[in-house]
């Protein structure tokens, strides 16, 4: 049988001399040491797919900037053009969003020189059926976790993940290669609070209640279960007890529960009329999303395990699972910042560690800056203030540069209501992984820190390694593993820095400009809460960017300094973005964008304007405008479907 892989050393030859002439970049004997890795682990994926090993999880390290996308491309497309047709063995590539898709779609095509590789997402055409044909399939990490997230009706996880693997009129019956692009998101959380289970207990009507009244109890027992919880932790015994597994909470009778079924049964219910007393369809699809996120939390839950949390007087109960059932086959992950995230360790995957010296960060700076609230609530309560203090000390720092700003989602919006001396661009803590568009900024300010919910870390550990006791959620020293004295926060601690180095990364450091590894000269600003996390994750970051220089000479002028306003286009444009389903009046909207009324109305006009670019967001997002009459006043609205 011929071989149904390209030869390491072949993809190193065929890469260098992308990498060079169509990339124009520099190679290294180091970054070619880089490749063979990546070469030798794609060969392993294929021709252990269908043995034992081939439920391996290879973890390949390479540096950011060092060619790992192109990798996949490149060797993608050998595999259509180098290899007999009917023996190419099928590569599935999992990436991030759904423009990368096509992109990576799109240069495999073009370096084979003909329609070989397909991105299948929400917005291409293709028919299920149709996937199996295709060489070469990329999807994106949504659609991945989706393939793997169907729960049947008897609590076993059933897959869509066949559409995606299984392959026709080729040698092979399966895709024998599969690379993910960056860090999966494995583990499925769940989390409902009192105020979830009492709006799901409101909204569902009398006479569902009676075709579903197990589930309907099951709601109603987690519900007072809940309330009671709470009451014992604000009693003198509770206060050691911030978590508490739990278990007899659900009736004894458990056959035959039918969460899909009331899921299905509830969608033709329509809830604005119930709960509104009116008509309006983006609120109605808002209060369904919210219905149907409590009750398929509720279905994992009684399917589970469950614990009880009260974090900053908020009462929840909570589970996850692990998407990733055993007899899905194993994959090439591609993640450059996978040594810093501690998941890897708990899901027992095998770490290829990079070869040494393939980038060195000397000419990058890390402006350090101690003592700030950084949190995403923090930030959020007094985000016009926070944002006319930075924007004004950057102005004294960083006139004529190319800056991209980092931040939380909120904050965003307000900050780009501000004008600034050099040339801002802004993203926010959840979508900036894997995109490039910052990547010629010489200037990336990190301004807010995103910390991950205490639940997460408990969540994740469990669903990787089987509930724990009460004992181990509160008291880190029964949290011991391996080599981390307290598990928990080794995963927090591990996550906020894999997301400050991603972000980092994003702007020209990236880029290899010699042969040693080194970057351009750029400068790095961040804030920390305090001391003792500034140090801690200051050394993280020496040892993932070898080289960077570390100075403590961030001081920010709080002093009020006058900053002019933009034309809040930007601002109200981001604003649309992200906005959520449902309703968002003018006044709410003009109270965060920080604008008098006069600055509303010249929005509005532009907004109505067939031909703005404003208008084009409201289109592509489904929002529109709608009057509302309250009072003899009319008020404006706008709605999210």
């Amino acid at each position: 049988m011929e071989d149904n892989y390209i030869e390491p050393e072949r993809f190193v030859e065929r890469m260098e001399n992308h990498w060079t002439n169509k990339l124009k970049n520099i190679s290294s004997p180091t970054l070619r040491k880089v490749w063979e890795q990546l070469g030798k682990a794609f060969v392993q994926n294929i021709i252990t797919h269908d043995n034992e090993m081939g439920k391996q999880w290879i973890v390949v390290q390479p540096p950011t900037g060092s060619g790992k996308t192109q990798g996949a491309i490149l060797y993608s497309a050998m595999l259509s053009t180098e290899l007999d047709p009917l023996n190419h063995p099928g590569v599935l590539i999992v990436t991030r969003l759904k423009e990368e898709a096509d992109n990576i779609a799109g240069q495999i095509n073009e370096l084979a020189d003909g329609k070989v590789a397909l991105a299948h997402h929400s917005d291409s055409e293709t028919a299920w059926d149709e996937l199996r044909e295709w060489p070469t399939l990329v999807i994106t990490h949504k659609a991945y976790e989706q393939a793997l997230d169907y729960i049947g009706q008897d609590g076993t996880i059933g897959q869509t993940f066949p559409f995606f693997h299984n392959r026709s009129s080729f040698m092979y019956p399966h895709r024998q290669l599969v690379i993910i692009d960056e860090c999966l998101d494995i583990v499925d959380e769940s989390q409902v609070s009192e105020n979830d289970l009492q709006f799901a207990l409101n909204t569902v009507p009398i006479n569902i209640q009676r075709q579903y009244p197990k589930e309907y109890g099951i709601l109603n027992s987690l519900y007072e279960n809940l309330k009671t919880h709470a009451f014992h932790t604000l009693q003198d015994s509770g206060k050691d007890k911030r978590e508490m597994m739990v278990s007899g909470i659900f009736p004894e009778d458990m056959d035959n529960i039918d969460f899909p079924g009331l899921r299905a049964k509830m969608r033709s219910v329509r809830l604005d009329r119930k709960i509104l007393q009116k008509s309006e369809r983006a609120e109605n699809m808002r209060f369904h999303q919210i219905l149907n996120k409590v009750l398929k939390a509720v279905d994992v839950m009684f399917k589970t395990w469950i614990y009880y949390a009260n974090h900053n007087g908020r009462y929840t109960w909570n589970t996850a699972r692990l998407l990733v059932p055993d007899s899905v086959k194993g994959a090439v992950v591609l993640d450059a910042s996978a040594s810093t995230n501690v998941t890897y360790e708990l899901f027992d995957t095998v770490p290829w560690s990079a070869p040494e010296g393939a980038r060195i960060y000397r000419n990058v700076t890390l402006h350090v800056s101690r003592g700030h609230r950084v949190g995403k609530q923090d930030m959020e309560k007094d985000a016009r203030k926070a944002t006319r203090e930075i924007v004004a000390d950057l102005n004294t720092r960083l006139e004529g540069q190319d800056v991209f700003i980092v931040t939380h989602k909120a904050v965003e919006t307000v900050l780009l209501t501000y004008s600034s001396d050099f040339t801002m661009k802004t993203g926010h803590w959840g979508a900036i992984q894997g995109r490039n568009i910052w990547k010629d900024c010489d200037t990336v300010v990190i301004f807010g820190l995103p910390y991950m919910p205490n639940t997460s870390t408990a969540n994740t550990f469990m669903a990787l390694k089987g509930p724990q006791d009460t004992a181990w959620l509160n008291n880190p020293e029964e949290r011991r593993f391996k080599d981390y004295p307290d598990i928990r926060k080794a995963l927090k601690t591990g996550w906020l820095v894999t997301d400050i180095v991603q972000a980092i990364n994003r702007i020209r450091c990236r880029k290899v400009i010699d042969a040693y590894g080194n970057c351009p000269r750029a400068e790095v600003y961040i804030m920390f809460r305090d001391d003792s996390e500034a140090n801690e994750i200051l050394e993280i970051i020496r040892k993932e960017m070898p080289g960077i220089n570390i100075v403590e000479d961030w001081k920010i002028d709080i002093r009020k300094k006058k900053v002019k306003q933009s034309g809040y286009e930007a601002a109200l444009r981001h604003y649309l973005q992200v906005m959520p389903s449902g309703k968002v009046s003018k006044m709410e909207m003009a109270n965060t964008l920080g604008a008098s009324t006069a600055t509303m109305n010249r929005l509005m006009g532009k907004l109505k304007s067939p031909e703005g670019d404003t208008k084009k967001i409201l289109d592509e997002f489904g929002i529109t405008i709608a009057l509302e009459n309250h009072g003899g006043t009319q008020r404006t609205y706008f709605m999210k479907i």
